[in-house]
């Protein structure tokens, strides 16, 4: 049988996903509208889209686990340190971009 938690994250990622194509798609439009230089909006949105899989992915994965931990699947001392691994390098990665420009 499915669970109502499996579900409820495969409708996140979903809902997550649509939100992230239509930021990207309409986000592209206003800030290069007409720009000549295609290098850089290839930049600019490879950059984008590696920033927004990266939180989608480590989202997932927390709240699977979360899920897991909640069902008693998976016990708190093997899904705690996992959690806060994929946590600590999507803030990392994310300020690391910051601090890069």
């Amino acid at each position: 049988m499915i669970s109502l938690y499996f579900v409820g994250l495969v409708v996140f990622a979903v809902i997550l996903f649509g939100i992230i194509a239509f930021i990207s798609h309409f986000g592209i439009k206003n800030l290069f509208p007409g720009s000549g230089d295609p290098a850089s909006v290839s930049q600019s949105f490879s950059e984008m889209m590696r920033t927004y899989g990266q939180v989608a992915i480590g989202l997932f994965v927390i709240l699977s686990l979360v899920a897991l931990m909640i069902e008693s699947k998976v016990s708190s001392e093997a899904a705690m340190p996992v959690i806060s691994l994929v946590a600590g390098y999507i803030l990392g990665s994310s300020i690391e971009a910051k601090f890069k420009k």
